[in-house]
């Protein structure tokens, strides 16, 4: 599986379920967001999102609340 392949992949399966608007990346954001969520383990979300640092994982989740201010982790 490539990149563009899954890409291709979740664009199919949000139009079949009529999701018109949506990035590959959003499913990350959302996977995060309740990933965080559940555990509050920010060391495995770190891992799980390939990031460097727990501070990277941290500017993140701090990055998404700025975008959905209206959505609260956790």
């Amino acid at each position: 599986w490539t990149p563009a392949r899954i890409a291709r992949t979740l664009q199919r399966y949000c139009i079949a379920c009529g999701l018109v608007e949506y990035s590959p990346h959003d499913f990350r954001h959302r996977f995060s967001v309740d990933y965080y969520g559940r555990t509050k383990d920010i060391h495995a979300l770190k891992v799980l999102l390939n990031h460097n640092s727990v501070t990277v994982t941290e500017r993140y989740l701090a990055a998404l609340d700025e975008v959905n201010p209206d959505k609260k982790r956790g």
